[in-house]
């Protein structure tokens, strides 16, 4: 059997086999820091084993940590590591949530989110328009709800198409912001289904019914409205960019890197450098686009 001060101690001596065999025969485990320390000088598969065997021996990686042992491991430890460290009750940071968007499940992103909420750790307005598209509406309605930020005009006309439109509507209304009074008049077109139902329910109204380039015109007046309202949403994160869109981009064009994909990472070459991420061209010929930074890694090629 081999104790955790031995290995820590000696492991950059030993052969890849051999760490591998002292792993198996570790018979306790040293903190989660020099964990994290061993698994990045490591090969890749002693770094997974190694990681196997601290969280089933108890573990709790911070999420710091779990973000810089990710690329070694599935994405459902990754998950199971986060669940670990939750059952703590510490809260998970904005910038936490941000290191591990693309490392976790889609899933888990929703719990972390909920979990926070759930210790009365808030969002602002920005923070749910920027998690647009990594956590689902459903979550960001409730983290607009419980949070209850303090939101401006431009907060609300951002927030269409991220957080469930009627629960926005209604704090349009509340706060008095009046930003989609002029597009839609929901109260009239209940109004106006009402008295559509009633000619049709009854066959001796003079009312004759709906006919079918009515109810198109409906159909298109309605579209062409939420058509605008995204449009306009669109044109103010453009003005309004978040800070991570504004930042330099750690990668460059013609770089050789690697992107974590699909649970392996694989090589390829930068194409073109944009606000929602990168184009790369993998080795194998496939081309990808809107590669988020987070995936990529440089290394020796």
């Amino acid at each position: 059997m081999t104790t955790w001060s031995e290995f820590y101690e000696k492991y950059d001596e030993w052969a890849d086999s051999t760490i591998l065999n002292r792993i198996s025969s570790l018979k306790d485990m040293g903190p989660s820091d020099e964990i994290t320390e061993v698994a990045n000088c490591i090969n890749d598969d002693a770094s997974e084993k190694l990681i196997k065997k601290a969280h089933s021996m108890g573990t709790v990686f911070s999420p710091e940590e779990i973000a810089d042992i990710a690329d070694y491991i599935e994405e459902d430890l990754t998950d199971d590591l986060v669940e670990r460290y939750m059952s703590t009750r510490k809260p998970l940071s904005y910038k936490d949530i941000e290191n591990l968007d693309g490392l976790v499940s889609d899933q888990m992103m929703d719990k972390i989110i909920l979990y926070d909420l759930g210790l009365g750790y808030g969002f602002t307005a920005k923070q749910i328009i920027d998690l647009d598209g990594i956590v689902s509406e459903a979550v960001l309605t409730k983290a607009l709800q419980i949070s209850n930020p303090n939101l401006t005009k431009r907060d609300i006309e951002n927030l269409y198409g991220v957080v469930d439109e009627q629960v926005l509507f209604s704090i349009d209304r509340k706060l008095g912001t009046h930003v989609y009074d002029d597009e839609i008049e929901e109260d009239d077109w209940e109004e106006d289904d009402d008295e559509e139902d009633d000619s049709y329910d009854y066959a001796d109204t003079s009312g004759k019914k709906t006919g079918f380039l009515d109810r198109l015109g409906t159909f298109l007046f309605a579209s062409s409205v939420d058509k605008k309202m995204r449009e306009k949403r669109e044109e103010r994160l453009q003005n309004e960019a978040p800070a991570w869109m504004n930042r330099k981009k750690k990668y460059s064009i013609s770089e050789r890197v690697y992107v974590r994909r699909y649970g392996s990472r694989q090589s390829g070459t930068i194409l073109d450098v944009n606000t929602n991420g990168y184009a790369v061209k993998l080795d194998d010929g496939t081309f990808l686009t809107n590669v988020r930074e987070s995936d990529i890694e440089r290394g020796l090629f």
